[in-house]
């Protein structure tokens, strides 16, 4: 349910921002006021009082959010009008989702054991991008447990090059054979 709404209030966003031919701008700034909100439990925990009457909740974004694009401030009026502030991380997890499909854009996690260089992350977004023919961003993630390889995660897709699991590959053909 909660996912639904968001995705909801994410597409309604984010068809006005087409409209508006704001996309960039939207996106940004979007991103800009989610981080900030939620790097600062205070200030959601105090959006979210309930005796903090819903027109002094607007007051604060117009005087915090002053630079901001006027359709991301009355979309935060919006989330405040219908109780749904606290929820700003999903809408923008759902916003970020329709602007990559937007821009052809595929996000990859790359789990190495060691940061990837520039090199390799280009060469990695090269071959990707010939696969998936869709523009590629690379999160590199590292992560000591796969002891070494690379392991990527694209979507709903896993491809496997980790250490870790050739080994458990190899003990499950070897406990077969014997």
């Amino acid at each position: 349910m909660k996912n639904e709404f968001a995705k909801d209030y994410a597409t309604a966003l984010f068809e006005l921002s087409i409209e508006e031919n704001k996309v960039e701008t939207i996106f940004e700034e979007l991103n800009v006021v989610s981080t900030l909100m939620l790097d600062e439990p205070q200030f959601m925990k105090m959006l979210s009082h309930p005796e903090l009457h819903k027109n002094e909740k607007k007051d604060i974004f117009k005087k915090v959010f002053k630079q901001v694009d006027q359709i991301v401030l009355y979309f935060l009026y919006v989330l405040v009008d219908n109780n749904r502030i606290e929820h700003i991380q999903s809408i923008q997890e759902m916003f970020i989702k329709l602007y990559n499909e937007y821009n052809k854009v595929i996000e990859v996690k790359a789990q190495s054991t060691l940061p990837l260089n520039e090199e390799q992350k280009n060469k990695l977004e090269e071959k990707l991008k010939i696969k998936y023919r869709h523009k590629i961003k690379i999160e590199n993630v590292i992560d000591k447990s796969i002891i070494g390889g690379l392991r990527l995660s694209i979507d709903n897709e896993i491809i496997d090059f980790s250490l870790k699991s050739q080994f458990s590959n190899l003990k499950s053909h070897v406990l077969k054979q014997t």
